[in-house]
Parts: structure tokens; C-alpha cells; sequence
């Protein structure tokens, strides 16, 4: 899949990321469809409900607009001179490209139901028993995206609670980007799923899952890991520095918290060639990158910790994504991790580099 979106110039996958945030209808359509939407959040929390009872991916992805609909839409928000405007209508006039676009989407919103459908399952809920019980909403943050905020300034991530009539236990989905626009509500991007009859319950069982999952990590294999890292550096430290690879990423945590990562990949003594990697990161509105000490392990596992440490991510990189966990030092905060390579011009470049300089004379 991540083949096929790098098919897309970087403004048709603009308009695709807003699609997955800002699921919206036009004027017209949406009072043809209000009935079948739903005009309340709970309507929506309803409709989200009976596609999980139904165990129907065709149902949730129903909540969504297709491409031709938001495209349309961010034309009529946008200033004909604009960017958004543009790209609006570079897809409008390309159909097979949106099409494709829209085809792509929809495997995605098709995955993530799957994802939790048989999550639910390992879990032992039986998806046909299950009987709504309440709901909370969150209000989402306000975004830099003017169009985004046009498009949808009444965002919510929900949290829908559910009893199992067969075993009588209570669980609990987060349906992240509930959206209300003129009057109607769409979206609902479902996403973990425990053992839990209310908001806290749920944060509890959030932690102790991604606890145990730290926990699990094989203490001898990770013993080897930090030999074989240790040996590695001091074979680093008597080669010359040199820069082989710049690789800039750009994601979230959690779907909530953006995110910039910079890698750079030395050449060092070792037979591979690329013999040690090192990075910087910045998270959402703030101006100060933080770096970071990499580690990679044999079978491709990358750890970044902050310096200080503060903060780690353990993740692995595939087809140009990395994908994994963000922790605290303290172990009381952890998000999910993921991070896309995406270009960067020569000026951006030059200028991670000047901050890698920075942070370095810091030290």
C-alpha cells in the first residue's frame, strides 16, 4: 500500500491525509444522506455499533466520503488561488488518479476495522452478543489546517462502551475523528479496544497492556543486543565520520500528537558499510529538536532514546515507514508510532544538518 501512495504527487496525498481526518459531504449530498449518517453524535456512535455487531468493514467504510466528494468541498472552502484549490483540482481533473486514490482509502479504513474486529476476538468478545451501553466523547484539539478547520471544526474522539451478553464482560473502542458538519456527523476511526466499563478503566487497561508488552522483551537477547552495540561503537569511534544517508519522516503519535524525525546514517569500520545511525526529533508546535542516541539491532529493530533520556521509541522500519512505541523514562506516558519518509528540498536539509551542528556543540 505504501507503494502505491508514493504513486501520488505529494498534493494529491495531501488531499488523501485530509480525507482520513475530515470525512464530509457537500451541501447537497449531505441533506440527500442525513438520514442514513445520522444527524446527532449518537447517531453516528449508533451507527459505528451495529457495523461492529455486524462484523461489516462495508458498513464502516460507509461512514467515510469518497475522494470526488472532498475534493469538490475543499474547492468550495478554498481561495481559487490556493494551494488546496489546486490540488483540488489537479484530482478532480484526473479521474482514474482518483479513483485510485479513493480505492487506496478504502483498504485502509477496510484494514483498520479488520485490525480491531479481530482484536475484539483474541479478547473473547463475540461480536453478534454485544449490547451498546454509554459513550464519551473528547474534544479533539484545533489544528494549523485552515481547510481541515473549515471542513470540520467540531471534532471529538469517542470512547464506546459494550457488554458481551455471552460472558457478561464489559469492553470499551476508541473511535477517534467524530466530525460534525452542517448539521450531520461522519467518521469514527476506530482504533484500541480493551477490557473496560468506563474512560478510566479503559486508560488503565491502555498502560498495563503496553506495561506487559515493554515487559516481554527477552532480557537475554536484549544483554546480547547492547554487547553487540557497545563492540559496534568502539569500532564507530576509531573510524571517521562520515555521512552516507539523510533520510527525513514526518507522523504521528496516537493519531494526535505530530511528529518530525531526522536520521542521518554514518559510515564507519564495519563490513555492512553503514555502521551507526543518528537522529533528531521535534513534536507538533514546538521549535526545538531533541536528539537522539540510535541503536539497531541485528534483526532490524531500531531503538532512539533522548538525550537526556527521557523518552524511547522502539520501532521497526518497513518500506520506508516506521511503525512502534513511544515510552517515558517514568513509564507513566506511551503513544503508538508512525512515522513516513517523505522528501525534503536541499534548504530543509541544510538546515537539520545546522541543528545536528547545534546540538552537538551543546553537549
Amino acid at each position: 500500500m505504501n507503494q502505491q501512495l508514493k504513486a501520488f504527487p505529494k498534493s494529491c496525498l495531501l488531499l488523501l491525509i485530509l480525507l482520513t481526518m475530515a470525512g464530509t459531504q457537500t451541501v447537497r449530498a449531505q441533506k440527500s444522506k442525513k438520514a442514513s449518517r445520522g444527524n446527532t453524535e449518537q447517531g453516528l456512535v449508533n451507527r459505528i455499533q451495529a457495523c461492529l455487531t455486524n462484523k461489516d468493514a462495508y458498513c464502516y467504510i460507509d461512514l467515510w466520503p469518497d475522494l470526488d466528494t472532498l475534493t469538490k468541498l475543499a474547492m468550495q472552502f478554498s481561495d481559487s488561488s490556493s494551494a488546496d484549490f489546486r490540488d483540488a483540482m489537479m484530482l478532480q481533473d484526473q479521474p482514474v488518479k482518483m479513483m485510485h486514490a479513493d480505492s487506496v482509502f478504502k483498504a485502509m479504513l477496510k484494514a483498520t476495522f479488520d485490525t480491531i474486529i479481530k482484536a475484539g476476538e483474541e479478547l473473547g468478545v463475540h461480536w453478534e452478543s454485544i449490547i451498546p451501553v454509554r459513550y464519551e466523547l473528547v474534544k479533539m484539539r484545533e489544528t494549523r489546517n485552515k481547510l481541515y478547520e473549515k471542513l470540520a471544526s467540531t471534532r471529538f474522539v469517542g470512547y464506546i462502551f459494550f457488554v458481551d451478553v455471552l460472558t457478561r464482560r464489559s469492553y470499551g473502542v476508541m473511535a477517534g475523528d467524530m466530525m460534525e458538519m452542517n448539521g450531520a456527523w461522519y467518521g469514527g476511526r476506530l482504533r484500541e479496544i480493551y477490557e473496560a466499563s468506563t474512560r478510566d478503566e479503559w486508560d488503565d487497561a491502555r498502560h498495563e497492556a503496553r506495561k506487559q508488552k515493554k515487559e516481554n522483551v527477552d532480557s537475554v537477547k536484549k544483554e546480547k543486543e547492547e554487547i553487540s552495540t557497545e563492540q559496534q561503537q568502539e569500532i564507530n569511534a576509531q573510524a571517521p565520520e562520515v555521512i552516507v544517508e539523510r533520510k527525513f519522516y514526518s507522523g504521528m503519535f496516537d493519531d494526535e500528537i505530530a511528529v518530525q524525525l531526522y536520521v542521518r546514517s554514518l559510515k564507519g569500520g564495519c563490513p555492512a558499510g553503514i555502521c551507526s545511525w543518528e537522529a533528531i526529533y521535534k513534536f507538533g508546535d514546538q521549535d526545538d529538536y531533541i536528539r537522539l542516541l540510535v541503536t539497531r539491532t541485528e534483526d532490524g529493530k531500531w531503538q532512539m532514546v533522548e538525550e537526556p533520556p527521557a523518552g524511547t521509541m522502539d520501532l521497526e522500519l518497513k518500506k520506508g515507514v516506521f511503525t512502534g512505541t513511544w515510552n517515558a523514562a517514568d513509564g507513566q506516558t506511551g503513544y503508538d508510532v508512525k512515522l513516513s519518509e517523505l522528501p525534503a528540498t536541499p534548504k530543509k536539509i541544510k538546515r537539520l544538518d545546522e541543528i545536528f551542528a547545534e546540538l552537538k556543540g551543546q553537549k
